[in-house]
């Protein structure tokens, strides 16, 4: 580092914090995200101008700041536990965005190049297929170390957390000792990041940097025993060219590094399984697929089977408490878990898994239908739950709306996954071109065919912002000539939802897609 590069780089924080742009940007993140209009611990919500005039100003005076304490919730696991979650009033969550604006770059660009989790532009998807990539190869490690700590962000040492975070140390200090407030009683707060505030995804993974070059030991035994590291969220995968090497030496090196953090390895997600056995990491299992005729093994991705019991138990569960309803109170629900589900595991081989799951929903469905309408006959339930249409699979629409249930077969799509490049960092001017091809690539991949071509024709961008488009933004179908009859491509655009509305009020100029260009700002 520079001779003077800290104190400058402390200048700068200093400035940014008390901007006035940036409180601004702040007060809108926190104003804007969702739940905002439902009132927090201290009761009480910006929604009007003049209180958001009001936090902007209040933001710039950190003299004598002390924040309140925690409210403590509780959140039901799969397990049977409760995960517990600190929310901070609305005055802390605004100067955790306004920190946010310093902190989230240096994180970034000190982060380690293989881990995922927590970080914009990246994906749980990233970390998955870089283990099967790392895995997939004749030649590959064959010692494997599927970890996970136990409650990392419960129990990280509150004064081993202090060092890395480059921020003010009283400010971060009060932050993370602010105590609890649970049942009218306050408790006071020893240890772990308050999970529920602006900042704890950000400082929870700074926590575990370092965590790779102790697993290595240096440059030496990378080399040599072919260790390599992945790492999400809090969970992370190893592999060596041993399962000795793996037990004897890179596990005990982690559980060494992470107690000094005040975090131990889960003993029960902690596995150090044979390849043809499959480990379970980042929502995937991965195995090595035996072929027949003497045919080398084939790594294979699938989903983790631990999640594929939740469709049917949520179908099961829907369709009790929908009994004697009509199908939009049992599709609404079940429409956004399973894209998501589906959205998920649609880079992975999962065509067996979502055609047993359709049969199940399939014979659900009916017996759902059956018990909704004892008295009528079989062909009449078939002609009003399941229309038959030409040339189409089953359909479970309904009558009043015209929404149907989606089928998990034709929501994920099956194409690889587009990786981005492990050194790739949005805060860095340069690699902004890059990161704005694959935004387009991303949108383009998880597209129909039509809007894939419309995509195209829009070279991925808002023909009304100008705006790169992201592959998870909703878009809405925009008709230019105003007539939803011209359903040809020169008719059609694709707009966000707020450009819809002024495409609507703006003239017909404005939505005018421009020629494709070429080079990197081609999609």
């Amino acid at each position: 580092m520079p001779a003077g590069a800290g104190r400058k780089g402390k200048r700068l924080r200093s400035l940014v914090v008390h901007a006035v742009a940036a409180r601004a940007f702040a007060v809108t993140r926190v104003t804007e995200q969702a739940g905002t209009k439902t009132p927090g611990v201290e009761n009480d919500l910006w929604d009007t101008p003049e209180k958001n005039a009001t936090a902007v100003s209040r933001r710039g005076q950190w003299r004598g700041y002390r924040p309140r304490p925690l409210q403590r919730l509780s959140m039901p696991q799969k397990n049977g536990t409760q995960r517990p979650l600190s929310m901070p009033p609305m005055e802390d969550r605004a100067r955790h965005a306004v920190s946010l604006h310093t902190l989230q770059p240096r994180a970034e660009t000190t982060a380690a190049p293989h881990a995922y989790g927590c970080r914009p532009t990246r994906r749980c998807a990233d970390a998955s297929d870089h283990g099967w990539k790392v895995l997939r190869q004749p030649t590959s490690a064959t010692g494997i170390l599927a970890g996970e700590s136990a409650g990392f962000c419960d129990h990280i040492a509150l004064a081993w957390l202090e060092k890395p975070i480059p921020m003010n140390q009283r400010v971060l200090s009060t932050w993370l000792s602010s105590g609890v407030s649970e049942r009218g009683a306050v408790f006071p707060t020893t240890a772990g990041v308050p999970q529920g505030g602006m900042v704890s995804p950000v400082m929870s993974p700074m926590g575990l940097d370092g965590l790779a070059d102790v697993g290595h030991g240096g440059i030496w035994p990378h080399r040599v025993h072919q260790i390599t590291d992945v790492r999400g969220a809090d969970d992370f995968l190893v592999t060596a060219h041993a399962r000795a090497v793996v037990a004897e030496t890179v596990r005990p090196s982690i559980h060494t590094c992470l107690a000094a953090r005040g975090v131990r390895l889960s003993p029960h997600q902690t596995v150090i399984p044979p390849l043809s056995q499959g480990c379970d990491c980042f929502g995937q299992t991965i195995r090595t697929s035996a072929r027949p005729h003497g045919t080398p093994a084939q790594l294979q991705m699938t989903p983790r089977q631990a999640r594929v019991p939740t469709i049917p138990a949520q179908l099961n569960t829907r369709c009790h408490q929908a009994a004697g309803t009509t199908p939009t109170h049992l599709i609404a629900p079940l429409n956004p878990v399973w894209r998501g589900w589906a959205n998920s595991h649609r880079h992975s081989i999962c065509g067996d898994t979502c055609a047993h799951r359709d049969s199940f929903v399939w014979r659900r469905l009916s017996r759902w239908a059956t018990l909704r309408h004892p008295h009528k006959t079989g062909r009449w339930i078939a002609q009003r739950s399941f229309p038959p249409q030409r040339g189409a699979s089953w359909r479970f629409p309904a009558p009043t709306t015209g929404t149907h249930l989606l089928r998990l077969q034709e929501t994920g799509k099956p194409p690889r996954h587009i990786q981005g490049k492990s050194d790739a960092n949005p805060f860095d001017p340069c690699w902004e071109a890059y990161l704005q091809y694959r935004d387009r690539q991303v949108a383009v991949q998880a597209s129909s065919a039509l809007r894939a071509k419309l995509l195209h024709q829009q070279t991925g961008r808002c023909p009304l912002c100008r705006q790169v488009i992201q592959g998870e933004e909703p878009l809405a179908l925009h008709h230019r000539d105003g007539t939803h009859q011209h359903n040809r491509r020169e008719h059609l655009v694709l707009l966000p939802p707020n450009g819809h509305r002024q495409g609507h009020s703006a003239p017909d100029s404005t939505t005018t897609v421009p020629r494709p260009s070429r080079g990197v700002g081609h999609a």
